[in-house]
């Protein structure tokens, strides 16, 4: 199983409330870049927070790695403060999919999956992606094979 974790582009600074913050033009340019260089893998989908930001982020990498046909489900565990483990139940257990959330959410599911140790996760930058494998979705068996930087 692989799972790319990504954290958003970079969003505006302000809006009504949080989950309403769109990406910034950089933002777009940022997740218009790892699109880029991710084009091509075989995505099964990709799994988004329901935060604007998160959603136009999975749009645009669904465009921009010319995955059109991939389904972008919406997910209202990647909220940026949700529990990590009740994260784990919502990531498909097979096949090739790509995370898109928040930080601190994206660092401590980074740890988790691969120490078993969601405080010991990797610090995002915004539109970072880090790339796992594992046999199974579960605590402490992922290994990092990749990132992917704007």
């Amino acid at each position: 199983m692989k799972l790319y974790i990504m954290r958003h582009g970079e969003a505006a600074p302000f809006a009504d409330v949080d989950r309403n913050r769109s990406l910034s033009e950089h933002g777009r340019w940022q997740v218009s870049e790892v699109a880029r260089q991710m084009s091509g893998l075989p995505l099964n989908g990709i799994l988004a927070s329901p935060y604007l930001r998160a959603q136009q982020t999975a749009e645009l990498m669904q465009v921009g790695m010319t995955a059109m046909g991939i389904p972008v489900v919406c997910c209202d565990q990647l909220i940026p403060d949700a529990s990590v483990r009740a994260v784990l139940g919502a990531i498909p257990d097979s096949g090739c999919w790509l995370l898109v959330s928040h930080m601190p959410l994206v660092s401590s599911l980074a740890g988790l999956l691969m120490q078993d140790a969601p405080d010991q996760g990797v610090i995002f930058s915004t539109a970072m992606v880090v790339g796992l494998e594992m046999p199974v979705v579960a605590p402490g068996l992922a290994t990092q094979s990749l990132i992917y930087l704007p």
